[in-house]
């Protein structure tokens, strides 16, 4: 497992929220070979002599000065209960479940009032810097020395002011990310991507996708309670603080939660992770076979369809997991804490030789999906992380979100 490896690295923590607990994370003194080196071993550091120290211009960032350069008006979110979860309304489940949060447009007198005050939720600010404020943009230079070569296009400069008590939910990132601390300090709970699987995922289709369905405010006793698969996950989680100046790598699909105990200022560099450009790959013709066995009739109606559909899928799983039906039983499961599973039907072939002539003709679009796709991504635990998003976007397609955990474990692998 590569989460054992990092023992190596990082000290062996017991989880609690109410003592926290610094870990140990390596520290790496920048050079030439550094990005390079972090991108291949993806374990989180701490950047010592990095271009966000030697060369980036913000010592002198104070909170007043960051608000004096933003536009008059800005956009804020609150939360009243101090936790913010991503959210995405464009997502098929955004009309079952509205945001708890609130947006809001102030003026930036307001900011500092909102951000520092501690008696009605929280409140953040983040966007891409560039949007917010060009001269602050200035001061944020080099930052290609964080990007890999070809993922210049993907690279992104964001700027993070929260107040105290604020709380970004557990979630993962399909992103390399270089994070600097400029004020005050931030908390991070990190839990490697192979972890994913007691952390309860909210499904492609829900508008908090990539986030945990986890309270970490809650006890690990009370959480393994009404989340038994997170006993798995909770002494896998690192703990640790960026006060400023500190600068932290943070691989692509590790889980994190962020904390502030009192007013911050961060800044960090996005690029886009390898997989991405598979998953792009995979979803650009998800059903490769669909076209094909259409023209000479072997699908027809819905029943064929649904057929080909789970011996295609089945066909996909046995390829890329170890254990497929423990795959679609945390599918299944996960969809069933927030939202009720329905009945599905399942297809079925008429003959068993019908059944094998159509796995015959199947085989060669699922070797060639599997290669271009997510044959092609290294690491297991982020393959199966994709390859979740994969199977609810596609099967969203062609049935409800309810019957998709029910589609996958009774008839993909029964």
């Amino acid at each position: 497992m590569f989460w054992k490896i990092l023992f190596v690295c990082f000290a062996w923590i017991v989880f609690t929220w109410k003592e926290p607990k610094d870990t140990i994370v390596p520290s790496i003194v920048w050079n030439d070979t550094s990005l390079s080196m972090l991108q291949l071993k993806r374990v989180p550091a701490f950047l010592v002599a990095a271009p966000t120290n030697t060369q980036w211009n913000t010592s002198h960032w104070t909170l007043d000065h960051v608000l004096k350069n933003l536009p008059k008006r800005v956009v804020v979110k609150h939360s009243i209960t101090s936790t913010f979860r991503h959210y995405d309304p464009t997502l098929e489940l955004a009309n079952v479940f509205p945001s708890k949060e609130s947006t809001l447009k102030v003026h930036r007198r307001q900011l500092h009032s909102l951000i520092t005050q501690t008696k009605n939720g929280s409140y953040y600010l983040n966007d891409e810097l560039v949007k917010l404020s060009t001269q602050l943009a200035k001061d944020i230079n080099p930052i290609y020395n964080f990007v890999a070569p070809g993922m210049e296009n993907s690279a992104m400069v964001k700027l993070w002011l929260g107040g105290p008590s604020g709380v970004v939910n557990l979630h993962y990132d399909a992103t390399h990310n270089v994070f600097h601390q400029i004020h005050g300090a931030k908390r991070f709970l990190l839990f490697p991507p192979e972890a994913y699987e007691g952390l309860y995922l909210y499904s492609r289709l829900h508008p908090s996708h990539r986030q945990s369905q986890l309270d970490l405010s809650q006890s690990v006793s009370e959480l393994i309670k009404h989340f038994p698969r997170f006993s798995t996950a909770a002494d896998m989680m690192i703990d640790v603080t960026l006060n400023p100046g500190d600068t932290m790598y943070l691989p692509p699909f590790w889980f994190h939660c962020v904390l502030t105990s009192s007013p911050s200022i961060s800044v960090n560099v996005w690029s886009d992770a390898e997989e991405l450009k598979f998953l792009n790959q995979a979803m650009s013709n998800p059903l490769p076979y669909l076209e094909a066995l259409e023209e000479i009739g072997a699908i027809y109606d819905l029943n064929s369809h649904l057929a080909h559909l789970q011996l295609f899928l089945k066909l996909i799983l046995s390829r890329l997991v170890e254990k497929p039906l423990s795959l679609a039983q945390k599918i299944l499961e996960n969809q069933a804490k927030y939202m009720p599973t329905t009945a599905v039907r399942c297809g079925e072939f008429q003959t068993k030789k019908a059944a094998m002539d159509a796995t015959l003709t199947l085989k060669p679009f699922v070797d060639e999906f599997v290669a271009i796709s997510f044959g092609q991504m290294q690491i297991q635990s982020s393959r199966e992380i994709l390859l979740m998003s994969y199977l609810e976007a596609l099967m969203g397609n062609y049935m409800t979100a309810g019957q998709i955990g029910p589609f996958l474990r009774h008839c993909v692998v029964p």
